[in-house]
């Protein structure tokens, strides 16, 4: 349904006019680059056509509209001879407080939201791309950036704002990190407000096995899409197919017959390598590179010529799109779930309950993890540490209670108005 703008008030209107004139000039002379971009919105993710602009994301009000539509603060809009207006059922507030001061600024777009004035940015030939970050104001939302998936992020629950005293925790943990220099990367993400805590994030290690749970969301997902049964699809264990090293798999008599939904229930719990073997054969390593890619993850490393390797950014962006999966409530969801939360060897602990995939070998110990507490996160801890003594086990419980300790402080604060 779409509602007739009213008339603003005449001087109301010679603002809009100024503001109109200013920003065609400004679209006329401004450099900009248009670009295909993914954007997460309360999870769900979108491609739009994005223009950046001074370093800054514009979309058009359409593309926005889509975004919020099934959301608290969804809206319909009409095109006016200067700018739209906008209703919505969501109570937006007086004025644009980021452009307040500044209401004829060149390239400024006004909308007239349930009747009251609001600006944002704009670019583009016809002036046709605003602000994002001027609009997820408008809506009271907030709008960030993934640096490793190079997806821009808007979250519409603004309940979110980080004060003083979190930022200062999120520095004191860093530093409580920081006696681990060179032996671990570790990447933290609350999963409800989309902050992360990063430590040699970008430095690459062995994948070895956490390698595996991507594989099987990789594989649950398309199985999912295409409705097929996984009990009724079979692997049959070869020599060829026979690995050394964790699993039962390996033990069993040539010849006998898993379905794939075993094979990936052995691939998660035990962290069977033949299991995954058995995946590979079947799915390739092609296929595991164009999902994830497709997705906005960095996994040029894995499965290389020359090298195997991952970074603790890059399994932290996996462990999300596991966490969105679980999200989805989808039977194969709650399978990789309940096998994620029964793995063996957990390395990382937490006083709530976890789903993990842990992995070890040439020259690397690593965890990853999604706790679901009152705010859920996951975290990933890569290192370098081989020797699987009581002292490396010691140092992963030691992050976890870092980490566990700075979520507790967001979810006071958050959850309960700390």
């Amino acid at each position: 349904m779409e509602f007739e703008a009213e008339s603003p008030a005449p001087n109301l209107m010679k603002k809009i006019a100024i503001a109109a004139f200013l920003a065609l000039l400004s679209c006329v002379s401004a450099h900009a680059e248009e670009a295909d971009a993914l954007i997460k919105v309360d999870g769900v993710y979108y491609r739009a056509s994005v223009e950046y602009y001074d370093d800054w994301s514009y979309v058009s009000l359409m593309d926005f509209q889509t975004f919020l539509s099934g959301t608290e603060k969804e809206f319909t809009f009409t095109e006016t001879a200067s700018g739209y207006n906008v209703r919505t059922a969501f109570d937006v507030g007086i004025i644009n407080a980021a452009l307040k001061d500044n209401e004829t600024a060149a390239g400024v777009k006004p909308l007239i939201i349930n009747g009251s004035m609001h600006f944002a940015s704009s670019a583009g030939q016809n002036g046709e791309f605003l602000k994002l970050r001027d609009l997820a104001e408008a809506f009271d939302s907030n709008v960030s950036y993934n640096q490793s998936t190079k997806a821009i992020i808007l979250n519409t629950d603004k309940r979110f704002e980080y004060t003083a005293d979190l930022d200062e925790a999120y520095q004191a943990s860093l530093n409580e990190l920081e006696k681990y220099k060179a032996t671990f990367a570790v990447v933290y993400k609350n999963m409800l407000t989309g902050r992360t805590l990063e430590y040699n994030s970008e430095k690459l290690y062995y994948t070895a096995s956490i390698i595996k749970a991507p594989y099987a969301l990789m594989v649950y997902d398309k199985s999912d899409a295409a409705g097929v049964d996984l009990k009724a699809v079979f692997h049959e264990l070869t020599s060829e197919l026979r690995r050394g090293g964790d699993g039962s798999i390996k033990n069993m008599k040539l010849g006998t017959l898993l379905t794939e939904q075993e094979v990936l229930t052995h691939a998660i719990v035990e962290s069977d390598n033949t299991a995954l073997r058995m995946l590979i054969e079947k799915y390739g390593v092609n296929a595991f590179k164009d999902y994830f890619s497709s997705k906005g993850v960095d996994v040029s490393s894995i499965w290389t010529i020359n090298e195997d390797q991952m970074t603790a950014r890059s399994a932290s962006d996996c462990l999300e799109l596991i966490y969105d999966f679980f999200e989805t409530g989808k039977p194969y969801a709650l399978q990789l779930k309940l096998d994620m939360m029964t793995a063996s060897n957990p390395m990382l602990v937490s006083s709530w309950p976890m789903a993990h995939k842990y992995g070890s070998g040439d020259g690397s110990f690593n965890d990853t993890a999604i706790v679901f507490s009152e705010m859920p996160y996951t975290l990933a801890v890569l290192s370098n540490r081989t020797d699987e003594s009581e002292e490396d086990y010691e140092a992963f419980r030691n992050v976890s209670r870092i980490i566990e300790a700075l979520n507790s402080k967001e979810s006071e604060h958050f959850m309960h108005g700390g």
